[in-house]
């Protein structure tokens, strides 16, 4: 439950995952039908700020 710890959607730890300058670390569980993270991987990614990801927002009132 990583995006739970993180506050984040699940979809969104994909994108951690890619991201191209500080990709989330993970492992394939033995069954390799799932993602794993360790728990101080967490705790430092969250720590170092996570990246802003999101929709852009309109300025003004239009």
């Amino acid at each position: 439950y990583a995006s739970r710890y993180l506050g984040v959607h699940r979809c969104t730890i994909y994108d951690y995952i890619k991201h191209p300058e500080r990709p989330l670390r993970f492992f394939h569980s033995p069954d390799e039908r799932r993602l794993l993270f360790r728990g101080a991987d967490l705790i430092a990614y969250k720590k170092a700020g996570l990246p802003k990801k999101g929709r852009k927002r309109k300025t003004g009132n239009q």
